[in-house]
């Protein structure tokens, strides 16, 4: 079988899909580990498999999932086995080579472990589900699963991902979303696929099955947690004014000052697109940009500075980053009170003006 993104399994289980007999759920994204877990003892329990779920802290925790594994259980003739491999295992692994010194480390046997119990995995009457606390599994327990099942990568989203992700989400609960529900989601909770969850999920209890949600159904509840530090900077970038809108308004509801939000992502931000656009003009690369703005020639940070220099041209950026800086003292002096409306104003003019020639 091999690997496949997260949103792919998930679209692909909305509808009935046999489990594959052994499944590693591996990526940095952690709440999209536990939801596609989730997601994967539902669709097992409706398969009328029983869901039995185990930690393995090392060898000893793994001895009692291999147990179970070779014993039949008379009363449930089908299982799924879930082992989540806990942290502590992950930092034996990143140390175990003292440890392989003198005889097989704890993270080694656990590795090795789990490689012999899904090879001789009973295919019609049992799954194993691994779930790995970190952002990848060894490269060895990967292969010997894309061997016998399925990989499935939970990666952080693309920032065009989020729309999908709240459509499969509302359809594996067995509901829809309008488009306008759609694009209200995916703008008030960008970065943030737990609340986006958690939004369809509260939205839902108040509908009948099949139901088709609207944004009245999240009428106070798109807000979600803080975005992620420079979610803001990369929104303004791509020039996603709903996206910098929303996260604005979130970030401030969650405590964080104007001040900080102008001078740790607006500001830096406007800064390296004129740059980008003063060394565009001269003739210089992509590359020669990200040199200048002392980054990796590969750097998405510097990718997105060009992009944004080429959208909005030197004279946008730089009106706009005046008006910022004026806005900023401003706020220093108490004389704007409205900082947030003061600052849409601004990003507004700056996302809506007629894109260059």
């Amino acid at each position: 079988m091999a690997s496949e993104a997260a949103l792919l399994f998930l679209r692909s289980v909305a509808r009935p899909r046999e489990l594959p007999p052994a499944l590693l759920i591996t990526g940095p994204n952690r709440f999209l580990r536990e939801y596609v877990l989730t997601v994967v003892g539902r669709l097992a329990r409706a398969q009328g498999f029983k869901y039995q779920s185990f930690q393995v802290f090392g060898d000893d925790d793994l001895a009692a999932v291999l147990d179970d594994l070779s014993a039949p259980d008379l009363f449930a003739p089908r299982r799924l086995i879930a082992c989540r491999v806990m942290k502590n295992v992950r930092e034996a692994e990143e140390d175990g080579d003292a440890g392989r010194a003198g005889g097989r480390s704890k993270s080694g046997g656990v590795e090795i472990g789990l490689i012999d119990s899904i090879a001789g995995l009973n295919a019609t009457t049992t799954r194993l589900a691994i779930v790995y606390d970190r952002d990848n599994a060894p490269a060895r327990l990967t292969r010997a699963v894309e061997r016998h099942g399925l990989v499935i990568n939970c990666m952080r989203p693309f920032d065009d991902q989020y729309s999908q992700y709240a459509t499969v989400f509302a359809r594996l609960i067995d509901y829809r979303l309008n488009s306008e529900a759609i694009d209200l989601l995916a703008a008030g909770f960008a970065g943030d696929l737990a609340g986006l969850a958690n939004a369809i999920e509260k939205a839902a209890l108040g509908h009948p099955p099949a139901a088709m949600l609207t944004p009245s159904d999240f009428a106070g509840d798109t807000s979600g947690r803080a975005p992620e530090l420079f979610a803001i900077g990369e929104a303004i970038g791509r020039a996603d004014l709903l996206a910098t809108l929303g996260m604005i308004d979130r970030a401030m509801a969650a405590g964080r000052d104007a001040l900080e939000i102008l001078g740790v992502e607006i500001v830096p931000t406007l800064r390296r697109m004129m740059l980008a656009a003063a060394l565009l003009h001269t003739g210089k690369s992509t590359s020669g940009v990200a040199a200048a703005l002392g980054m990796a020639p590969g750097s998405q940070m510097a990718a997105r500075a060009v992009d944004g220099a080429r959208r909005f041209g030197p004279d946008r950026l730089r009106r706009t980053y005046e008006a910022i800086c004026e806005l900023d003292a401003s706020i220093k002096a108490g004389l704007i009170s409205e900082t947030r409306e003061a600052l849409a104003r601004i990003l507004i003019e700056l996302m809506t003006e007629p894109a260059r020639n």
